[in-house]
């Protein structure tokens, strides 16, 4: 299980930082799709997304917890592909101003 804040993972600019290895940059840019689709209008208890792995058949689901705001995921199929991110909320990829806007 990963346990990520996702500040770790960005320039002074918000960015996905370069200076990362490309397994860096491919796995910030995981978290930030999992933000991305976890804060987006309308916000649903509880997200599912296809597995990225080859030949998985599986769905990465995605919940925000309420007590920490945690993003919790994890995949139906790959028991590795699970973990928390936090340090999401006013990133790019937090879409809950869309939500607030509606």
């Amino acid at each position: 299980m990963f346990i990520s804040n996702l500040t770790h993972f960005l320039d002074s600019d918000g960015n996905i930082a370069l200076e990362m290895t490309r397994i860096g940059r491919e796995r910030a840019g995981f978290f930030a799709m999992i933000v991305d689709e976890a804060t987006k209008p309308p916000a649903e208890e509880y997200i599912e997304l296809r597995c990225f792995r080859k030949k998985c058949e599986g769905t990465i689901e995605i919940m925000i917890l309420d007590e920490t705001e945690e993003i919790e995921y994890w995949c139906s199929h790959c028991p590795d592909i699970a973990g928390r991110i936090s340090g999401w909320q006013g990133t790019k990829w937090d879409n809950r101003k869309l939500t607030s806007d509606l």
